[in-house]
């Protein structure tokens, strides 16, 4: 879920990280999302997604079990 202060324009290491965060900020918003529905947006997401979860821009959490 991407962080409800979160800055209009990052500070990341890559532009990859970057185009992943207008990715989200575009498709998802503030609302909580799973990492496979970003398999279609955007194939290589895994070491940008955690650039930004290092950075506390998005918000991991846990998979729910049923």
């Amino acid at each position: 879920m991407l962080e409800f202060e979160h800055p209009e324009n990052p500070i990341v290491r890559t532009n990859t990280s970057k185009a992943l965060f207008y990715t989200i900020k575009n498709n998802f918003n503030t609302l909580a999302f799973a990492r496979k529905w970003l398999e279609d947006l955007y194939p290589k997401h895994y070491g940008p997604l955690r650039q930004l979860c290092d950075a506390k821009i998005v918000n991991a959490y846990p998979p729910l079990a049923d």
